[in-house]
């Protein structure tokens, strides 16, 4: 009986393989559904520390926004423990960028200019990152670039197209999500 037990399973082992694939399908699966994810702890004990917090924001009264002017908006304080490691190390006025360096740096523009451009240095001692070029007009904002800002050392420059009758000051702000990392202004004559 041992003999015959032993001689089944030598030859299922052997066989198995022939008799165990099944046969293609005429019609290949297209979609498949992927096993659904399972949560660790750490994430549940996340998700579990979380709730408590959003209920007591439910909790809170509503209370009325003050309208803001677009400068107040942005002058608005970074939340606690949001930390950026951005430095504006250059800055200026240009009438062109050749080679990622400024060319005619001024902070004087004639109104038949047609473009104007404005250059930065900016360092990054962090993750990656992006900034933004916004653009004033007699304090109105005018325009809003956003700039890569991903590598240790980052010129990166925007543009302006000006028309004729925009005379006066211009200011750039540079911005990185809510903090404000430097601006500049300059005058169209």
């Amino acid at each position: 009986m041992r003999v015959s037990l032993l001689t089944a399973i030598i030859l299922g082992i052997l066989f198995l393989p022939v008799y165990a694939q099944a046969p293609e399908p005429a019609e290949a699966d297209t979609v498949k559904q992927m096993p659904k994810p399972e949560m660790t702890k750490k994430a549940v004990e996340t998700e579990q520390a979380a709730e408590p917090e959003i209920a007591k924001e439910a909790e809170k009264p509503v209370q009325a926004a003050e309208p803001k002017t677009a400068l107040e908006a942005e002058e608005a304080e970074e939340p606690a423990g949001m930390e950026l490691n951005l430095t504006v190390k250059e800055m200026t006025f240009c009438a062109g960028v050749e080679e990622r360096e400024p060319v005619s740096e001024d902070t004087t523009f004639s109104s038949d200019a047609g473009k104007i451009f404005f250059w930065s240095n900016v360092l990054n001692d962090g993750d990656e990152a992006s900034i933004e070029h916004v653009w004033y007009y007699k304090g109105e904002e005018m325009a809003r670039v956003m700039l890569p800002a991903n590598y240790p050392r980052n010129r990166v420059w925007s543009s302006k197209i000006i028309l004729p009758e925009w005379t006066g000051e211009w200011m750039v702000v540079i911005m990185a999500g809510s903090e404000k990392l430097g601006e500049m202004t300059c005058t169209v004559e």
